[in-house]
């Protein structure tokens, strides 16, 4: 947040105005092509975005192998993850320029499951990318966020990431408030974020933090 970009866009505010946030976590790579639609995508719907890097820790390993998408190579992933979007939380809480009643917590994969099974609440909002919710692993599957935050889960139908059984579906049958929405696109992929329907859907679910 320190970022030279992020600075001089920040003193071309008007006085006194806050910006929502969107939180970002990225995928088991790091911070790629899906990052940057979302990059894309946020401030046209009015948010500013911020994307920890979770490889800044010279200690972090990547927990995935790309080749057959299997995990787990790295087991503190995910407390890593969580850490980071704390730690994010509190410094956007110092800050002036954030309306702290819309910072919002999304993630992409690896990021996706990490903001599934966020339990902190710190946040207003969750969206989910590229995760179904469903593993055999119990302390993978499901959701954890606040039941009454809004929520919106985005997945492929045929996903090579969860295309095995075990792993198929997507986010709903844990839901249980009309504030969360499961949305299962009819198509094949992972990077999810690219599809219109999916980008649409980004764009109104942000869009939704705004209205009075």
């Amino acid at each position: 947040m320190n970022s030279a970009p992020m600075q001089a866009a920040l003193a071309s505010l008007p006085e006194g105005k806050r910006l929502p946030v969107l939180v970002f976590l990225h995928g088991c790579t790091g911070i790629q092509l899906e990052e940057g639609t979302v990059e894309e995508l946020a401030p046209k719907a009015g948010f500013a975005v911020v994307f920890p890097d979770s490889f800044a820790r010279k200690v972090r390993e990547r927990n995935c192998n790309l080749g057959d998408y299997s995990d787990g190579q790295f087991p503190a992933a995910y407390p890593y993850r969580w850490a980071e979007a704390e730690y994010v939380r509190a410094r956007l809480a110092e800050a002036a320029w954030v309306d702290q009643d819309r910072v919002v917590l999304g993630g992409f994969s690896e990021g996706g499951i990490a903001t599934a099974l966020y339990e902190r609440g710190s946040y207003a909002g969750y969206l989910v990318m590229g995760w179904t919710c469903h593993s055999p692993r119990p302390r993978m599957a499901g959701l954890r966020v606040p039941t009454t935050a809004p929520l919106l889960t985005v997945v492929m139908v045929r996903d090579p990431r969860t295309d095995w059984p075990g792993w198929r579906g997507d986010c709903g049958a844990w839901m249980a408030s009309a504030a969360a929405r499961s949305l299962v696109i009819d198509g094949a992929g992972h990077g999810v974020q690219s599809h219109p329907e999916a980008r649409r859907a980004v764009r109104d679910f942000l869009a939704g933090f705004l209205e009075p």
